[in-house]
């Protein structure tokens, strides 16, 4: 049988410290994550059961047809996602926060008898699983919500600030992960929006460092920050 790649635009998603909980919490976060991704893919106008949806254990794959505006998936997709998860924290216990990491990217995959695959969708999981995403968590503790996109995604959507989408609200990053050595795109709703640059050093010898530059809520800011540890 031969297989055809498809086009989809391509969502990934995991649930940071999913690790660290006992399977009883790991079962409500991954009804929690259901729930708030439902409700934030609808409320953006993205039928449900139209997606083709992965289970990755603490995160999730969404591969949405490409008969769907790229647009739909930064505005308002990031922000009712914000909105969801932040309703969802606002009820439960510590252990059953849900801070989420999430990539978007677009491209050809491929169906096969066993499930999807595809270099594009390596890549969108190279992107949610970087250094440089954790970093970015780990470094805004306030954050419930992280994203990157892809180089792609920005040229075709987040520089042309489409709708409410704010280009200087994503900030270049470099992603290095297994074969991957690529640039992209971060932002984090509600609180890097002002920020002018942000760059990530690995040099040295202690822990990656993590410096922003730039202007946070009108104050001009210039500092590292060490973070390490699992996320």
């Amino acid at each position: 049988m031969q297989y055809h790649p498809v086009h989809f635009s391509i969502v990934v998603v995991d649930i940071a410290k999913f690790g660290t909980r006992d399977d009883r919490f790991q079962l409500l976060l991954r009804s929690g994550l259901t729930a708030v991704l439902k409700q934030a893919f609808e409320e953006s106008g993205i039928d449900w059961d139209e997606l083709a949806i992965e289970d990755r254990g603490d995160g999730k794959c969404l591969l949405i047809p490409a008969s769907v505006s790229k647009v739909r998936l930064l505005d308002p997709l990031i922000s009712r996602l914000a909105v969801a998860l932040r309703q969802h924290n606002q009820f439960t216990s510590e252990q059953g926060q849900i801070r989420l990491r999430m990539s978007v990217h677009a491209g050809e995959v491929h169906r096969d008898r066993d499930g999807w695959s595809g270099t594009d969708l390596n890549f969108a999981f190279r992107l949610v699983g970087s250094e440089a995403l954790y970093e970015v968590l780990a470094a805004v503790p306030e954050a419930e919500l992280v994203v990157i996109v892809s180089e792609a995604i920005h040229n075709a959507v987040v520089r042309h600030g489409y709708g409410a989408v704010d280009p200087a609200s994503f900030h270049q990053i470099e992603v290095r992960r297994k074969e991957v050595s690529a640039e992209a795109w971060v932002h984090v709703p509600g609180i890097l929006a002002p920020l002018a640059r942000l760059e990530l050093d690995s040099g040295g010898s202690g822990p990656p460092a993590i410096t922003v530059r730039g202007n946070v809520n009108g104050d001009v800011v210039g500092r590292d920050k060490h973070v390490g540890g699992p996320w």
